[in-house]
Formats: structure tokens, sequence, C-alpha cells
């Protein structure tokens, strides 16, 4: 059992001045539907995403020197898009590439107030696909449908081990509702589904996902909590997140815990992330990231970190470089430090 990522993460998110993708939204103040259709964020940016994306993050804003990109068809249909190339090198001398993500976006207005969105990786054969109504009374919204679960920071990395460790992975959406409020600087998603992530129920219990905080410029906070019961295993999950900025410094993290319960056993695993990111200029970040995960608190030398270092660069608008390289730590040792390169194109 390890319990020093956890103090770790503590000390340094409460020893920060206040005044200190999730990253985006933290820095500017504000909540990810800002930016994007969905009111949990991720997928399909909103006519506001596609210009601060086209204005506020490439190097060379002005080049190439073509009118502004329109992704509304017309005035009741959007599109959008997200492809992300991989090239793997690893220790071992393995290499790879790889097609990470290839999203298409589609919605369409359906009247006021109403939505039909539709999100389909071609690689991975992943489909999010929903109803919403927005703008109700108070700030409040619904959707019904398949979706990804409103759970943590959300960051747009399933290998992270607070994302696809703990089963939250965007690969693994889930039929059921949604309701949340993004009103102010308070923010709460709700959902209850089938529990079995995109696959046939056979009982009549659910799996129910709640997540709540505060948000304002330069800092963000809030909790999060899962639970699916099934006929085999009872499943938990919760834990704390949070984002400060100061200066062109942005700092995520999210600390989480949980139990898989069955009969006369209980498993209980710990996951953690700690990610820096630096603006050094528009259209460059400098990023380092600690990842930690305990897939058992109950046996020794089972624990797993992940060091990690790199840069973005948005050359031209729509467009992102990232080159990190990646330091396993885990026992017994093993050669497997990894070098990434990767290509995002999107709108």
């Amino acid at each position: 059992m390890e319990k020093i990522p956890f103090l770790f993460i503590f000390l340094v998110v409460f020893s920060v001045s206040l005044h200190a993708e999730p990253r985006l939204a933290a820095r500017e103040g504000v909540t990810c539907n800002l930016c994007h259709i969905n009111p949990t964020g991720a997928g399909q940016r909103n006519l506001f995403g596609v210009s601060y994306a086209e204005n506020q993050l490439p190097y060379w804003k002005d080049f190439p020197d073509v009118s502004s990109l329109d992704s509304q068809l017309n005035p009741n249909i959007s599109i959008g898009s997200d492809l992300k190339f991989r090239w793997t090198h690893s220790e071992s001398g393995d290499a790879t590439f790889t097609d990470y993500q290839g999203d298409l976006y589609l919605t369409v207005d359906l009247a006021r107030h109403l939505a039909f969105h539709l999100e389909n990786d071609f690689f991975s054969g992943t489909q999010e696909i929903f109803g919403l109504i927005s703008d109700l009374p108070l700030g409040f919204y619904a959707k019904f449908g398949r979706f990804t679960l409103p759970y943590g920071l959300r960051i747009p990395d399933d290998s992270s081990f607070v994302r696809g460790s703990l089963g939250f992975a965007f690969s693994l959406p889930d039929d059921g509702v949604e309701v949340g409020l993004n009103q102010g600087p308070w923010f709460w998603n709700a959902s209850l589904t089938n529990g079995t992530f995109a696959g046939n129920d056979q009982n009549d219990a659910k799996a129910f996902t709640v997540k709540g905080g505060f948000v304002k410029r330069r800092l963000w906070i809030g909790g999060s909590f899962f639970r699916n019961p099934t006929p085999t295993v009872t499943s938990t999950r919760y834990g704390l997140f949070g984002a400060l900025s100061y200066w062109d410094g942005t700092l995520l993290w999210e600390i989480d815990r949980g139990e898989d319960e069955e009969e006369g056993s209980i498993a209980q695993i710990d996951a953690s992330l700690v990610e820096l990111h630096w603006l050094l200029r528009q259209g460059i970040n400098l990023k380092v990231k600690y990842d930690f995960l305990d897939p058992d608190r109950d046996i020794a030398d089972d624990d797993l970190r992940r060091y990690s270092a790199g840069f973005e660069f948005f050359p031209v608008r729509f467009s992102r470089f990232e080159l990190k390289y990646r330091w396993n730590e885990e026992s017994p040792n093993q050669d497997n430090n990894e070098l990434f390169s990767e290509l995002h194109l999107f709108f």
C-alpha cells in the first residue's frame, strides 16, 4: 500500500497560492461546456470553442491566409472532428504507429432547447449518441442515450490511471440519463445508467454517478462519486479533483479511491494524477505529469508510477503536435520507458 502520493498531492495543491481540454477551462475560470456542446465537456466544440481554437491557440494565428472555418453546415446542423495519430517507441526497441482517435461529430438542433448529438470514433468503434435538452430554467440540462460518465477531471488521455484503470475511459460509454447544472461558479452533474458500459443490462440495479464543484478564475475544485451494484460485484469510486492557475502555469490534480466488493472479498484501489502546464508563449505549452496506481492496497509492491515530460506545439489553427517521454516505475522493473509523438487535427 502506498500513501505518499496522496499526501504529496495534498501538500502541493494547498501550499500553492490560490491565485496560482480541463487545462484551458481552469486557466480561464470556466466550465468545459463554454467551448463544448456536451455539458460535461470533451467532444464537439461549439461556435465559441471553434473560435477559441482558431484565435487563441495557434503560434501562427494568421497562417494560412484563408477565411475562418464555419462548422455550421446550416443554422441547425453542425459538425466537428478529432484525429490523433501517434508514434510510440519503447525502451525495449519496439516502435509502432497508432490511430489513437478518429472522431466525427454531428449535432442537429431539432427545436429550441432540443438537440440530437452523434459522436463516432472510426478507429475504436466507440459511439456516443444522445438527445440533449438544454437551457432549462436556472441553467439545468438533461441528456439521454449513450455517453461517457461524468466523473473526475475527464482529461483527454485514457492511459492515465485515473481514467482507464478506474473504468472511466472515453472508450467506455454507458446507456442512461444525465441531468446537471452549470450556473455561476457552481456546477454539478448526475447520471443513472445501466452500469454495463454499452452492454445489455440483466438486472434492475443501476449505476449512479455524481460530480460537483466550484470554479472561478484560477481556481477549480470538485468531487466525484460512483457506485455500480451488479449481481457479482459492487464497484465504488470516489475522489477529489481540481486546478490552480498562476501567471502562465496551470496545475491539475485528481485523487481517487475505490472498492470492488465480491462475496467474501474486497479489492481496494488508489489512483492519482498531478499534471503541470506552463504556457511558454501562445502556441507552445510545456507539461510534466505524474500518474500513480495501487491496484490492490492489500498487496505489497504492486504500485505503478509514471513520470512524463514534454511539450505541445500548436503551429497553425486546428493543429497540435506533442512530443513527450514517459518513465515507467514498477516492481519488478521493466525496460518499458516510452517516447511518444502525436499529431492532432481538430475543429
